[in-house]
């Protein structure tokens, strides 16, 4: 799941759009940061991810990523960060010798560069589980010979978006309001 990082300011939802410059910056060259995050994992359970997110390269920049505290994870490793072709990043993660220590959280953060006003979806690829033989279920009910047991992971995407005049407040919008 994605949700902006922003101090002091309520997500509502996963996209990232704000109404009130006390939220922080959406201008052209201004830097945000957006999390990708756990939820609902029961403790132990989760050990590494992979994932790639796609977004629109007119509008954003991938620029870096890491796993700077809060994270579900005590030891968080990047392996793997590719930032390209362009409207990509690729990540893989892994806790070595450990696993989550909470169900809810972040995996990673990743960094943007605002390029240009507009909007742009910010979408996670669905996740995929290995096959059992040619069996059609996934094999996330047997461990595997190393006792990593793969589970089926559901995304939810968002969207990010600085157009002032499409900023328009919905349930579907993230918009903060003065303290």
């Amino acid at each position: 799941m994605l949700s902006p990082v922003q101090e002091g300011c309520e997500a509502r939802s996963f996209n990232i759009t704000t109404t009130n410059a006390a939220c922080g910056s959406l201008a052209v060259d201004s830097t945000i940061s957006v999390q990708v995050n756990v939820t609902n994992a029961a403790v132990g359970t989760v050990a590494g991810f992979e994932f790639y997110l796609y977004y629109d390269p007119t509008y954003l920049s991938a620029t870096s990523a890491d796993t700077l505290p809060p994270s579900v994870f005590p030891m968080p490793q990047l392996t793997t960060k590719q930032f390209f072709p362009a409207g990509t990043v690729h990540l893989v993660g892994a806790c070595l010798a450990c696993s989550n220590t909470s169900s809810n959280g972040v995996l990673v953060n990743i960094n943007f560069k605002i390029l240009a006003v507009g909007v742009s979806p910010l979408t996670l690829a669905a996740g995929l589980s290995p096959m059992v033989t040619r069996r059609v279920s996934p094999c996330w009910e047997s461990p595997t010979a190393q006792g990593a047991v793969f589970l089926v992971p559901t995304t939810a995407d968002g969207y990010f978006k600085n157009e002032p005049t499409k900023l328009v407040r919905s349930p579907a919008s993230r918009s903060c309001q003065p303290l």
